[in-house]
């Protein structure tokens, strides 16, 4: 049987695991997406920038084509530096 520290523990973890997890998909690969489409686009998508990035589909696009982003960033530079 789990003790209530057991518990406490390992829901502190997952909440703090589940905010830095937002935070990054919400903040950093929204605003980097959402940059690199207005520059493919010329500024048609997305039309303006939203305060919650987990809002609506187009911030969603904007979300994992920044996720997206890093991961091709990412294996770009381990493939070229094996």
């Amino acid at each position: 049987m789990d003790s209530i520290l057991d518990i406490f523990f390992k829901g502190l973890i997952r909440g703090i695991g589940s905010f830095i997890g937002r935070i990054l998909f919400s903040f950093v690969c929204y605003y980097t997406g959402a940059i690199v489409c207005r520059i493919l686009t010329l500024g048609k998508f997305p039309k303006f920038f939203i305060d919650d990035p987990m809002d609506s589909p187009p911030a969603i696009f904007c979300s994992f084509f920044g996720v997206s982003i890093y991961v091709g960033a990412a294996l770009f530079w381990a493939v070229n530096n094996m």
